[in-house]
């Protein structure tokens, strides 16, 4: 993994003052309408993949 970039198949960067993950542009815009989708399917529990969503 290279350093300022998170370990998971979502683009997030890592902050190098406090270590958290963050996201901005493209993959912030995904992010909100994978939610939008989701929120729509009244599911309790939803289990996707960020990769394959952004690929599309």
């Amino acid at each position: 993994m290279a350093p300022g970039q998170s370990d998971s198949d979502v683009g997030a960067e890592i902050c190098g003052d406090c270590s958290e993950a963050f996201t901005v542009g493209e993959v912030t815009d995904h992010l909100v309408a994978m939610v939008r989708q989701l929120k729509a399917l009244h599911s309790e529990v939803s289990v996707i993949s960020y990769r394959e969503y952004a690929a599309a």
